[in-house]
């Protein structure tokens, strides 16, 4: 009944519609819907993240010290029954 009155969108809702239970204290935030506000800022953390800390990681392209590649290694007898 309530949902009709405001005309709620139940799955996926705007802070606005849902009481301020949820406030981004930013106006024009509050009109977004609350999944693609979380789900567009969970995504923009994780590019932040990988230009500043994945991208300086150097890339680990040859094998330890000892170890050998897939391809040198000697293949195994077959077992014998």
């Amino acid at each position: 009944m309530i949902c009709q009155r405001l005309k709620l969108n139940r799955h996926n809702p705007t802070p606005n519609q849902t009481g301020k239970l949820l406030n981004f204290h930013w106006n024009w935030l509050n009109d977004q819907p609350i999944l693609w506000t979380v789900a567009i800022f969970i995504a923009l953390a994780g590019a932040v993240y990988f230009v500043l800390v994945q991208r300086t990681k150097p890339a680990h392209l040859e094998a330890p010290e000892g170890e050998v590649f897939a391809e040198e290694m000697p293949t195994a007898a077959a077992p014998t029954a």
